[in-house]
């Protein structure tokens, strides 16, 4: 196959574990090396593909560790045992940031190629599942705050609310 065909993601398990199984009753047209081949390619490319974004998204949306070093500086906070100097609570947090940001990228990515590559219920891709989970995360964290600040009208200073 050409190389439109590696990066292509492998729809449900009978598309690409049954052809490397058993390549003569499930033969798509490709031998079972370049049936591993294929995933191989596709799950690198997701992986590699979610942890380059990641990075991108936290050095263009300010969480990297010296945007977040200023953001609690300018709140007043400070971490115990170090001095009160933005710097010094950069060098702590560039320690965490950039791994968790390539950890999260590669689970992130890796959730995405295995749901497309195992085919889920309505033949939605991986990408599509992991955005409707978040997005209904989301829905779930305002309502429950909406319904903090209904509760508790002193929440409502706090949370942002009028």
């Amino acid at each position: 196959g050409g190389l439109a065909w590696y990066l292509s993601a492998p729809t449900g398990v009978s598309s690409w574990l049954m052809p490397i199984l058993d390549p003569i009753n499930y033969s798509n047209g490709h031998s079972p090396i370049l049936n591993i081949a294929h995933v191989v390619m596709y799950f690198g490319v997701m992986v590699l593909g979610s942890v380059l974004f990641a990075k991108f998204w936290i050095s263009t949306t300010g969480m990297g560790a010296d945007s977040v070093a200023r953001q609690i500086q300018r709140s007043g906070m400070q971490m115990p045992g170090f001095r009160k100097d933005p710097r010094i609570l950069e060098r702590v947090l560039d320690k965490y940031i950039p791994t968790i940001t390539i950890l999260s990228g590669a689970i992130i990515g890796a959730l995405a190629a295995l749901s497309d590559m195992i085919g889920t219920v309505g033949n939605a891709t991986g990408t599509g599942v992991l955005l409707a989970v978040s997005i209904m995360i989301h829905f779930y964290e305002a309502m429950g705050r909406e319904q903090m600040m209904e509760m508790n009208p002193v929440m409502r200073g706090i949370l942002g609310g009028e």
